[in-house]
C-alpha cells in the first residue's frame, strides 16, 4: 500500500528523539569536523570530532545527545592556542553533559574535541550504515551544521556520506576520502561497505553526478533507477532551484524498508528497488524532491507544521513533476486517490489538523500530512496562479536553502505574495476536514 511506504519513508526521514538541549539554551554547533578510521578487525570505528560551539547566552554547560555505546578516550577544549581538559558527565539514557570553560577566556566560539570508538556490525549485505538515530556522534537535537569528514577504510571497502567528495586517494592498503558539505546538514549519515558486495553506477543530471551503489543482484534495475532519478532531479533543479552539491549518492540497504534521507545521500531500502523496476517511481521521486525541501530546507523538528514542511511540500512537488511528465489526468488521479483515503475519516475523531501532527505513528496522521497537505497546496497554487507559485517556491528555496524554515515563516512568506491565500492556508492547516472552496 502507498501509505505503508509513505510511513516507512518519513519515519526514517528524521531519525530523532524528542530529547532537546537544556531549555532556553542558545548553544549552537555551526561546524563539525570528523576524522574516521575503520579497521574491520576492530568491529568499531575510531572517531575524532571537532565541534565548534557558539555560546551567545554564556551557558555553563552543554547537553549533547551521544550514544552510551561510544567509548570516550579523550575530550578537551581547544581555545585559541590553549588546550584544556574537558569536564563531562554521561547521563541516562544518552546525554553527554559538558562543562563549558569560564567566560574569562574571552572566546565567543570554542572547539570541543572528542576522541572515541563506536562499535559497528557488518550486515550480511556487506554494509555498515550509521545515522543520526544511532547517536554515533555528539549532537544537539535541532542543530544544523556544516560538516567536513576525513574517512579512512581498507582498499577493499568504500565509504560514502553526505556532501561532496573532495578527494579520494589510495595509499598502500588504505583508501582516504575527504567529504565536505556546501550547506549545513541536519544529520550525518555514514555508509561503509565491501566493494565485492556492491556495484556502482553513475549518471549526470544538470551539474550534479548521481551515484547509485547497489547489490550485484539488483544491478539490472540500476539504469532504470538512475534514469528516473536523473529525470526528476533535473525537473526539481529547474522548477525549484539549483542543487547545492555536485553529488547525490543513492545507497541500497537491506536494513530497513522505505527510504532514509540525508543531505546529498539517500539510503534506499531493498523493498523500494523492485517497485521502481516495475515502474513504481513515486517513492523515488518523493525522495529526490525531498533533497530540496526536507534535506535542503529543513523543518524545525517538533514545531507546529514540521511535517507540512518536511513531507506535504515535497510530496506536492512530486505531484507537480507527475503533472509535467504524465499530464493533468495522471496528476489528478494521484491527488484524488490520496484524498479519497483522507476523506474516509475526515472530520471524525481520528482526524487532526496538520499543524498538530507530532509524529507519524498512525495511518490517519500519515494520511493527513501526505494527502490532505498536497491538496491544500494545490488550492493555493490555483489561488495565486501557476507563475506566482513557481516564483514563490523558487524564492523560498533560494532564501532558506541550508536553513531551518518553520511553518509560520512559510505562511509569512506566502502572505507577502498573496495575503488572501496566506490567510486561507493558515486557517486550513489549523482545522480538521476539508475547507470549503
Amino acid at each position: 500500500m502507498v501509505i505503508r511506504y509513505l510511513i516507512c519513508f518519513v519515519a526514517l526521514l528524521v531519525v530523532c528523539s524528542p530529547v532537546h538541549a537544556e531549555p532556553g539554551s542558545g548553544i549552537r554547533i555551526p561546524t563539525k569536523n570528523f576524522s574516521i578510521v575503520f579497521a574491520p578487525a576492530d568491529s568499531s570505528i575510531a572517531v575524532t570530532i571537532d565541534l565548534s560551539l557558539v555560546n551567545p547566552d554564556s551557558d555553563s554547560s552543554a547537553a549533547l545527545l551521544f550514544s552510551p555505546r561510544a567509548e570516550i578516550s579523550g575530550m578537551r577544549w581547544l581555545v585559541g592556542a590553549e588546550t584544556l581538559a574537558a569536564n563531562y558527565r554521561r547521563l541516562p539514557p544518552e546525554t553527554l553533559a559538558v562543562t563549558i570553560p569560564g567566560q574569562e577566556l574571552g572566546e565567543p566560539e570554542l572547539t570541543l574535541q572528542v576522541t572515541y570508538r563506536y562499535p559497528v556490525q557488518v550486515a550480511d549485505s556487506g554494509l555498515i550504515l550509521l545515522d543520526r538515530g544511532h547517536r554515533w556522534y555528539p549532537l544537539i537535537a535541532d542543530n544544523i551544521a556544516l560538516c567536513n569528514l576525513k574517512i579512512e577504510v581498507p582498499k577493499d571497502w568504500f565509504a560514502v556520506t553526505g556532501g561532496d567528495l573532495v578527494s579520494a586517494d589510495t595509499t598502500g592498503e588504505l583508501v582516504r576520502s575527504v567529504w565536505q558539505s556546501r550547506i549545513p546538514m541536519f544529520k550525518v549519515m555514514l555508509g561503509i561497505g565491501r566493494t565485492t558486495q556492491y556495484v556502482e553506477f553513475t549518471q549526470k543530471s544538470e551539474q550534479t553526478n548521481l551515484h547509485l551503489l547497489c547489490q550485484p543482484g539488483d544491478s539490472g534495475s540500476a539504469r532504470g533507477i538512475l534514469q528516473e532519478a536523473a529525470k526528476a532531479f533535473g525537473y526539481f533543479s529547474r522548477e525549484i532551484g539549483p542543487y547545492a552539491h555536485s553529488r547525490l549518492t543513492l545507497l541500497e540497504t537491506r536494513m530497513f524498508p522505505g527510504a532514509n534521507l540525508g543531505t546529498s545521500i539517500i539510503a534506499l531500502g531493498a523493498d523500494m528497488i523492485a517497485p521502481i523496476d516495475r515502474g513504481g517511481d513515486a517513492m523515488l521521486d518523493l525522495a529526490v524532491a525531498s533533497q530540496w525541501f526536507g534535506a535542503g530546507v529543513f523543518g524545525r523538528f517538533q514545531d507546529e507544521g514540521f511535517w507540512f514542511i518536511t513531507l506535504s511540500l515535497p510530496h506536492y512537488e512530486r505531484l507537480l513533476y507527475l503533472r509535467d511528465t504524465q499530464g493533468e489526468e495522471a496528476f489528478l488521479k494521484d491527488l484524488n486517490r490520496g484524498l479519497d483515503r483522507y476523506r474516509q475519516f475526515a472530520g471524525t475523531a481520528g482526524d487532526i489538523p496538520i499543524l498538530q501532527v507530532d509524529y507519524l505513528n498512525t495511518q490517519e496522521k500519515g494520511n493527513v500530512v501526505a494527502f490532505k497537505g498536497p491538496y491544500l497546496l494545490e488550492h493555493v497554487r490555483r489561488m495565486i496562479g501557476p507563475e506566482a507559485w513557481e516564483q514563490f517556491i523558487m524564492r523560498l528555496y533560494e532564501t532558506w536553502q541550508g536553513e531551518i524554515l518553520t511553518c509560520q515563516e512559510f505562511l509569512g512568506e506566502l502572505v507577502l505574495v498573496d495575503p488572501m491565500a496566506g490567510s486561507w492556508l493558515t486557517s486550513a492547516l489549523s482545522e480538521t476536514g476539508l475547507p470549503q472552496e
